[in-house]
């Protein structure tokens, strides 16, 4: 994805390089993949992928903490602004909102009216509703 907001600039999907706002999109983008989901995926793995006797409470009790820390403050992040890098769409939202909207959908994720609220928001926008129009 980032990949692709560079190879394609005219689309506006990532900030200027060099950008104070580009380290922000940056972070994003990596904790989108290391914390929400790694998490939300060893979570979905120990409750629900894995076989009964192979899952771990254990695990998933703390991969669960850690996701829901995360989303605490990502959903804190939304408070006063529509995306992650402002009021603007970006490349970041398509990869924190990804993550959420499917951890969403499979129940691991509830409870953060801000987030609510973004993904309804990514849910509306065109390339969301042609991806999705079947």
């Amino acid at each position: 994805c980032m990949h692709l907001a560079d190879r394609f600039p005219d689309g506006k999907l990532a900030p200027p390089l060099g950008s104070v706002e580009r380290g922000v999109y940056y972070q994003w983008c990596l904790f989108s993949t290391a914390t929400i989901e790694a998490n939300l995926i060893q979570y979905l793995t120990h409750t629900r992928r894995l076989p009964e006797e192979q899952r771990n409470a254990q695990l998933a009790a703390e991969a669960k903490a850690n996701l829901d820390a995360a989303l605490k403050g990502l959903n804190g992040e939304l408070d006063e602004q529509q995306y992650l890098l402002g009021q603007s769409f970006s490349m970041v939202d398509v990869i924190v909102g990804s993550a959420v909207i499917g951890g969403t959908a499979m129940g691991a994720i509830a409870g953060f009216a801000n987030l609510d609220g973004y993904c309804e928001r990514l849910k509306q926008r065109p390339a969301f509703l042609k991806a999705y129009a079947d």
